[in-house]
């Protein structure tokens, strides 16, 4: 730590709340309940409902509170200082009166979240953090305490730097949408030069089929192969544009290889039911025989390959166009759970379009989804060194390093 900067003792700038709420106001809804501080900025969220069990802490505004349980993932937040109103949390919160002689609480926000913190931590508490961070071992934890002026400067710079990362996210997410414009806007260019649609049952080899309905009592705990049982692939595994053999669950049946629940290679996999952003969507399977089977809201399709190449019919599904008819054919109430049923799949209106022209066109998308891969990955890598870059900033501006 900073040796010209004093150290000093949490627990002489923070006095821990202990006080309790008026059951009468939190029911009525005078008090509003944390329901949750977000790990990412810090943000209060808070409950719909005014009911609770649980013995509750009075927060004041303008005080630190803490989450005793994920502090130290950054669930750390100043309870709005420009309100009048108190707020309550469980006891697994703690609340803190800051001491504005001698520090200021954003001062002490921002360093509480940081990786500096974590390294004194480290050195000041060896045994570590095991459950919830109290403050019987948090107000004994010594900091770097510069005068007012010089955190508040120190706030400031930090803020420019945050203010500059979060416009570079902003701009990356701007550039992930373009991306995904570009692309659904090249496939458009291809298919609409192929005016004609049929069907897509005239497509088929076969009738699809829904997957296996699983008793609750079969679905096992764990998901290592080596544990015995038959992996079961999870809505997941096919949601996200391509096969994922992670995702899976182990159940415990016999199923004989005669089973038509077994994926096969070529098989098309479609979530039949999924938020409405997920549903019918569509993921080609590449791998081995008898090593995944399919359940219920899972339909396996099979197509005709003189008439269509599986890969094309994966291609065609991620369109806006059959997106747009998936998406209006889709029932239930629920906005988690909408669901497609066969006769709606049967009827997507199917672009009929030559072996070799599909072949040419999922060459050239192909190319173009390498292309939008590679900018993806240079960005990723890009936001990963900034992520680096601000923790170095923030831990260099603690230990006195401008």
């Amino acid at each position: 730590m900073p040796e010209k900067w004093p150290q000093v003792a949490l627990g002489e700038i923070l006095t821990e709340r202990n006080e309790t709420p008026d059951p009468a106001l939190v029911r009525a809804g005078e008090i509003p309940i944390i329901s949750k501080i977000r790990f990412s900025d810090g943000g209060i969220e808070y409950r719909i409902d005014s009911e609770t069990n649980t013995k509750m802490i009075l927060i004041h505004p303008g005080d630190l509170v803490l989450s005793g349980i994920n502090a130290m993932k950054g669930a750390i937040a100043i309870y709005s200082p420009e309100t009048t109103r108190k707020a309550a949390a469980t006891i697994h919160y703690a609340a803190y009166q800051v001491n504005k002689d001698r520090a200021d609480i954003r001062y002490l926000w921002w360093l509480l979240r940081s990786q500096y913190f974590q390294e004194i931590l480290t050195q000041q508490v060896p045994q570590g953090i095991k459950t919830e961070l109290k403050a019987v071992r948090l107000l004994p934890v010594k900091i770097p305490l510069p005068e007012l002026s010089e955190q508040q400067r120190i706030i400031e710079k930090l803020k420019n730097v945050t203010k500059l990362i979060h416009e570079t996210e902003y701009l990356h997410s701007i550039t992930f949408k373009e991306l995904e414009h570009l692309f659904q806007s090249s496939l458009a260019n291809e298919l609409n030069k192929f005016k004609e649609r049929r069907k897509f049952d005239e497509f088929f080899s076969e009738s699809p089929r829904n997957g296996l309905s699983l008793k609750a009592n079969t679905i096992k705990n764990d998901t290592d192969l080596k544990t015995g049982g038959i992996p079961f692939i999870k809505l997941g595994a096919i949601s996200f544009g391509k096969f994922d053999p992670n995702a899976i669950k182990m159940v415990d049946i016999d199923l004989p290889d005669s089973s038509p629940f077994w994926i096969q290679p070529n098989d098309l996999l479609m979530g039949r039911g999924n938020s409405m952003e997920l549903v019918g969507r569509v993921v080609l399977y590449k791998g081995e025989k008898h090593k995944f089977a399919f359940p219920d809201l899972t339909i396996r399709l099979r197509v005709n390959c003189e008439k269509v190449l599986p890969e094309f019919v994966e291609l065609y599904m991620m369109s806006l166009e059959a997106r747009e008819y998936i998406e209006s054919k889709a029932t239930g109430t629920s906005p988690t759970m909408k669901k497609v049923s066969q006769p709606v799949i049967a009827a997507i209106p199917f672009p009929d379009i030559p072996l070799h022209q599909q072949k040419i066109i999922l060459e050239r998308m192909e190319i173009l989804q390498k292309r939008i891969k590679e900018i993806h990955d240079l960005q990723g890598k890009c936001l990963s060194e900034l992520t680096g870059l601000e923790n170095s900033i923030i831990t260099n501006a603690f230990r006195g390093n401008n």
